[in-house]
């Protein structure tokens, strides 16, 4: 997999260096500890630790799609699709996630 930019949610970590990572396989969670960051003088050290899931929907990268998208008559079915994709845009499969739907009604 090529390196890519990601737009993270939620807080993120101070940039550093010579921090331990790992990914917990059983989990998909990449997790981040510790590391160094120098501003001018002397290296600051962290002791803090951050985890970040790698398959949990990301909203960003969701897409909804279907004729229920543009248009309906009322008491006449009309469908939609919502798919949900990971912060790579990977399909998010196996993940379990609330999509809050909003309606509105135009009167003609």
């Amino acid at each position: 997999r090529a390196w890519k930019s990601v737009k993270v949610p939620g807080s993120k970590p101070d940039a550093r260096s010579t921090a331990g990572s790992f990914v917990d396989k059983a989990s998909n969670t990449f997790w981040i500890f510790g590391g160094f960051t120098q501003s001018g003088g002397s290296p600051t050290g962290f002791s803090d630790l951050h985890s970040f899931p790698l398959t949990a929907v990301f909203p960003e990268s969701c897409v909804a799609s279907g004729s229920g998208l543009s248009g309906a008559t009322a008491g006449v079915e009309s469908t939609f699709v919502i798919s949900a994709a990971d912060v790579f845009g990977d399909a998010a499969i196996n993940a379990a996630s609330d999509f809050r739907v909003s309606v509105s009604v135009e009167f003609l």
